[in-house]
């Protein structure tokens, strides 16, 4: 059995293709790199990341969402674009973390995002207006 792969690399711009050997063993290197470098992200992780890092889990959404004790519709909507609590966050990075064996030291992820999530908030309420009395 062959452990290297041919992986095709167009260039941007022009149809040259090139081929590069990349064993599987430094791909999973790299992809694990790419996950570890999203679970300690600190600032919220989008919506494309989640549905990355849920397929990377293999999980449907309902497998994911019952893991972390929400609403299918929930993740779903999470990984539209929608914003989630900080602590369903953590806990999805959480999750993702055990799911490839490694520790995560949550604390200063945890703080980003509630400082995040609060400036979210804050963005989105409107200040009261001022009503004409008339006088």
């Amino acid at each position: 059995m062959n452990s290297t792969l041919d992986l095709s690399v167009v260039r941007g711009g022009d149809s040259a293709t090139s081929y590069v050997n990349a064993s599987a063993r430094e791909l999973r290197i790299q992809h694990r790199s790419a996950v570890l470098m999203l679970l300690k992200k600190q600032v919220a992780l989008s919506g494309l990341e989640v549905r990355l890092l849920r397929e990377r889990m293999h999980c449907s959404h309902r497998q994911l969402a019952e893991k972390l004790s929400i609403a299918p519709s929930v993740l779903s909507d999470w990984e539209s674009g929608a914003v989630v609590l900080p602590a369903v966050e953590v806990r999805f990075r959480l999750c993702c973390a055990e799911h490839i064996g490694i520790t995560l030291n949550i604390r200063t992820v945890l703080c980003s995002l509630v400082q995040a999530y609060r400036e979210h908030q804050s963005a989105l309420s409107v200040p009261p207006q001022r009503v004409a009395t008339g006088r």
